[in-house]
């Protein structure tokens, strides 16, 4: 599957081909104070084939270790030609110095189909009814029965 990467910003670094996930990385140096949010701009627009959206999330260990979250979802679709924006929000506890060519986030490409919306009447709403709990002598002791 081809995707394509054009540059608006000439320090914009377009990915490598890579095993599914795509790293979208800061062309930028970046300060993000603890609990600032920022939009992103990456220096690049990207063309995604008709039938599928590109999907940008955390990197799971950025997010872990640095507390780096990308605020979502932040989808990309088929006629979107602007520049890819992402939020950012540090959830961390300190300033967050990112360098140039740091990864911040991952972009997954993911199929789309047509939904078929079918409509009915429900005749009675269903109702879940459980058994009543037992009360228990001491809340904090489990009983075994």
């Amino acid at each position: 599957m081809k995707i394509g990467f054009g540059k608006v910003n000439k320090l914009a670094m377009i990915p490598e081909e890579n095993a599914g996930i795509i790293p979208i990385v800061t062309p930028t140096p970046l300060e993000i104070q603890a609990g600032e949010r920022i939009d992103l701009k990456t220096g690049l627009v990207v063309r995604v084939p008709e039938g599928y959206i590109l999907g940008i999330q955390s990197e799971p260990s950025i997010l872990v270790h640095k507390g780096l979250e990308v605020l979502g979802p932040t989808f990309v679709a088929p006629e979107d030609e602007a520049e890819l924006i992402i939020p950012l929000l540090n959830v961390g506890k300190g300033q967050l110095n990112l360098h140039s060519g740091m990864q911040v986030a991952v972009a997954l490409l993911h199929v789309i189909e047509p939904v078929e919306i079918e409509t009915f009447s429900p005749e009675e709403p269903k109702v879940l009814k459980r058994p009543p709990r037992r009360p228990r002598s001491d809340p904090f002791k489990f009983e075994v029965s």
